[in-house]
């Protein structure tokens, strides 16, 4: 607590413009780190000054946000955390953009709305594609585990592990802590569940006490039904499984969250693979429910349906799979567009 090596960051940030500076070490009071943000920094990270009351974090928030965009600092707020309140707040992290893999056989496919899926490249190749784009985080659904009534392939997430430097995520019949283990063992950063949480909802919790929240993803595959309301649907990864699991998409988002999930993605059915745009009104429902971190998925077309969901459903993530396999829209192309229209993301 003798104050940041400002001129080392001074030498970084020159070096290195377009690579992200965390700052630790020494700072003791909220004008060192106005000085440290002021020095290019993208974020400081806070420890024995908090520990010890030497500081306090809601001013070092302030103190550490550029001028004259409303970001903040990263303190010391975890990878994947975001803040909860359904309205935007000072203090939330950039929005992020994820490529989603649904991987069936050893490869990697795309349908619409969950059907007619066909062969858009390997595993290894479009991990290294995104990687190379930009992607914040990669999703990867083994979608025929849980109709299979298996779980995912460990030796391909083992193999991804070896090439991404970037978060991933892995999903596909994962019914158990054994089975968790095994695959963060094998190097994924998170763990999503879908029909076996529908199946047995104490596994979230289980997943949660054994992992930590931030390790814990829960997938709902929400679609409107005849009467208007939005129900959950379990067994997506083939057509011929597909079944109603006779849930509220609402009232499962708030049993997950309350359980455990330290982040949701809702699938929205009636719209993946269309182009067309999120299904917005769905994901603002949503969103007032949800307090953790909120992906959207399902229908992105146009750079502009990634600036809506944001903008007015509000939510932390925006997934999107064939609108990136098939070339029509690049990663970056993406964070463009969401950067011009005010919305903070990673370069």
């Amino acid at each position: 607590m003798t104050g940041p090596g400002l001129t080392l960051y001074d030498h970084l940030t020159a070096l290195a413009p377009d690579v992200a500076v965390q700052a630790s070490g020494g700072v003791r009071s909220v004008a060192d780190v106005a000085a440290v943000r002021g020095r290019g920094c993208a974020g400081v990270v806070l420890g024995r000054s908090l520990l010890e009351g030497a500081l306090d974090l809601a001013d070092a928030l302030v103190a550490g946000q550029p001028a004259p965009a409303p970001a903040v600092a990263t303190a010391a707020v975890g990878a994947g955390a975001a803040d909860a309140s359904p309205a935007p707040a000072p203090t939330r992290l950039a929005r992020r953009v994820v490529p989603c893999l649904d991987v069936r056989d050893g490869r990697v496919v795309k349908g619409v709305r969950f059907a007619d899926h066909r062969d858009v490249g390997g595993i290894e190749e479009l991990a290294r594609r995104y990687r190379d784009a930009g992607a914040d985080e990669i999703v990867f659904y083994d979608i025929s585990a849980s109709p299979a009534g298996r779980s995912v392939d460990r030796s391909w997430v083992t193999r991804v592990a070896r090439i991404l430097d970037v978060p991933f995520s892995v999903a596909g019949g994962i019914r158990s802590v054994d089975d968790a283990r095994e695959v963060l063992h094998a190097g994924a950063d998170k763990v999503s569940v879908n029909t076996p949480a529908l199946e047995r909802p104490g596994l979230v919790d289980e997943l949660a006490d054994a992992f930590g929240v931030q390790c814990v993803v829960v997938g709902v595959d929400s679609l409107r039904d005849e009467d208007g309301a939005w129900r959950v649907r379990s067994h997506t990864g083939d057509p011929s499984t597909l079944r109603s699991a006779g849930r509220s998409t609402l009232e499962w988002v708030q049993e997950v969250t309350e359980r455990g999930a330290g982040e949701v993605v809702l699938n929205c059915m009636g719209s993946d693979g269309v182009r067309s745009g999120y299904d917005v009104e769905q994901l603002a429902a949503v969103r007032q429910l949800c307090p953790v971190p909120f992906v959207a998925s399902g229908g992105a077309g146009a750079v502009e349906h990634f600036v809506e969901a944001v903008q007015r459903a509000d939510v932390d993530a925006v997934l999107a799979a064939s609108v990136f396999h098939s070339g029509t829209l690049t990663i970056g192309q993406v964070k463009d567009g969401l950067a011009a229209a005010g919305v903070e993301v990673r370069r």
